[in-house]
């Protein structure tokens, strides 16, 4: 279907250009035809807003005027894609993860930005808040709460 559409756009090229090509006195050759086949457009011009994504507007008094804005360019970028947490997608996660670095009694565990915020008890028995990254499962900042003198 797509090699006939190919082949109807390029007959329609070749009669435009032998039935409505005509040459200028100072040897200009101008092109204009233009035909729709289901919504994709085959345009040529040699007007002064040849840009193929130009097009006019009204302004408030009707008059009209030259956009050379793709809008659909300009107003729908493409956004960028989300970020994915992979190591630490969970508090289950995250309880596993400082288990396995040796913390224990894990609790006030609450999700900030990028981060993970909680308090327990090092390997070292010391009470400690830590702020871990979600990404990566890097400890950001430890704050010793409370020593443990007794090791």
């Amino acid at each position: 279907m797509k090699q006939f559409k190919n082949l109807v756009k390029i007959t329609f090229i070749i009669m435009a250009l032998i039935f409505t090509t005509s040459a200028s006195a100072g040897g200009q050759l101008k092109l204009n035809f233009s035909i729709q086949l289901h919504g994709n457009g085959v345009n040529f011009g040699n007007g002064n807003y040849d840009n193929h994504y130009g097009h006019y507007h009204r302004n408030s008094y009707g008059r009209k005027y030259y956009c050379n804005i793709n809008h659909n360019n300009y107003w729908n970028k493409p956004k960028p894609k989300p970020k994915h947490y992979l190591k630490l997608r969970n508090k289950k996660a995250l309880i596993r993860h400082m288990r396995k670095l040796g913390y224990r009694h894990l609790h006030r565990i609450a999700r900030k930005g990028k981060n993970y915020v909680l308090r327990a008890i090092s390997p070292r028995g010391h009470k400690v808040w830590l702020k871990i990254d979600r990404r990566n499962g890097k400890i950001r900042k430890r704050k010793v709460l409370v020593w443990n003198i007794y090791k």
